[in-house]
């Protein structure tokens, strides 16, 4: 999932953004196909909401009007999200998770060792 959020215009030395507390986010739950994105639902989060808290999702994606479903896509593209980032997200993922496995299992052998 894509997140939007309100940006102050501030950069620290590592090039992050500062986020502004109860700024409202634009969160996208998104498909990656070789060549495309398809977007699958979008919600307006808010930051003072609980996770737990139900809120209306707001419609399926495909029943809005085509011309808000392309500049919707269209948004997520000028944004720099592509297929190729999604795609380099999931194998980044998959190296994180296999790293601090085998960082785990090296430290439960170094206990059981002890």
């Amino acid at each position: 999932m894509w997140k939007r959020k309100n940006v102050e215009k501030k950069e620290s030395g590592d090039g992050v953004k500062k986020v502004e507390k109860g700024a409202p986010s634009l969160e996208f739950s998104c498909i990656s196909y070789l060549d495309q994105i398809e977007i699958e639902s979008l919600a307006v989060k808010h930051s003072e909401s609980s996770e737990d808290e139900i809120a209306f999702k707001g419609p399926n994606f495909l029943d809005l009007d085509e011309d808000l479903q392309k500049a919707f896509n269209s948004y997520l593209k000028m944004r720099g999200i592509k297929p190729s980032t999604i795609n380099f997200l999931h194998e980044y993922m998959i190296n994180k998770n296999s790293k601090e496995e085998l960082i785990w299992m090296k430290k439960l052998k170094k206990f059981i060792k002890v």
